[in-house]
């Protein structure tokens, strides 16, 4: 059964003091627009893991408090 969780998340912008994001296992993740990942400046974890990306967001590098950045099984080949 294929994953749509992706198609339930509201804007990134929404969730300034979230600290956790894991779409781990959300196969259905592909390289869609993860529009204001930068104003996520409290996240500590990230996790692409097992989804469908190709690419990380760029907005990643704007993460200063990120301390865990997960994308195993993905098809990731570098860093923004």
């Amino acid at each position: 059964m294929p994953s749509c969780c992706i198609t339930h998340l509201p804007s990134l912008d929404r969730f300034e003091a979230l600290r956790v994001l894991d779409f781990e296992g959300c196969v259905d993740l592909k390289d869609c627009d993860m529009k204001g990942m930068d104003k996520l400046f409290q996240l500590k974890y990230l996790s692409f893991r097992g989804t469908g990306i190709s690419k990380l967001p760029a907005g990643i590098v704007m993460l200063g408090n990120l301390e865990t950045l997960e994308f195993m099984n993905t098809d990731v080949e570098e860093l923004p």
